[in-house]
């Protein structure tokens, strides 16, 4: 099993300003690699609340990259890759709109949701948010850390499959029934 989970964490109420993005890498079924970055939100504008959650403020990020200047790194681990997040449609839409803010060609990827999959495997779970789900499976973390949300994503991905017993997350997808979103499926603003 081979995907790339990802978890953003965002300066203020616009998807287009993401200050941390976190991957877990899965080869062969197993999680690789852990990165992380802060990056320089544009406009640098954190809200009080946003801070309150993730812990990031402007002086965290004043000499980080920019997402354009990060981008040829983080192009590497995202392109060709089907990427997974937890409630996955705030990540897209933050992976789609601080590209195309500072005008970088969207990636080709599929996305899956961990959200989606925890749903379907563990109906019986009262609730099935990030932290629900990883105290269900065992797992402790730091929550609204986008290291560690990333790697417990990736997590619920690996610990479903093993409950319904794929190989893969395309069979893992088909089996709980449910579709990928693919980049040329997504709305590009205008």
């Amino acid at each position: 099993m081979d995907f790339v989970s990802i978890d953003f964490e965002t300066a203020n109420n616009r998807p287009s300003s993401a200050c941390s993005v976190g991957l877990a890498i899965v080869s062969n079924g197993e999680i690789v690699d852990n990165p992380v970055w802060l990056i320089r939100p544009k406009p640098l504008e954190f809200l009080y609340w946003n801070t309150k959650i993730h812990s990031i403020d402007e002086q965290k990020v004043l000499q980080k990259p920019l997402m354009r200047e990060l981008w040829p790194e983080l192009y590497l681990y995202l392109n060709n890759q089907t990427l997974v997040a937890h409630s996955a449609s705030f990540d897209m839409k933050v992976l789609t709109e601080t590209l195309l803010y500072q005008n970088i060609s969207l990636p080709n990827y599929r996305f899956a949701c961990s959200l989606k999959i925890a749903r379907r495997v563990w109906p019986f779970l009262p609730k099935h948010g990030l932290k629900q789900v990883a105290d269900f499976l065992g797992y402790d973390f730091v929550h609204h850390d986008a290291r560690e949300d990333a790697f417990i994503s990736a997590s619920i991905v690996l610990e479903a499959a093993k409950a319904l017993k794929v190989n893969s997350i395309t069979e893992l997808y088909n089996r709980i029934s449910c579709s990928f979103t693919e980049t040329h499926k997504i709305k590009k603003r205008k």
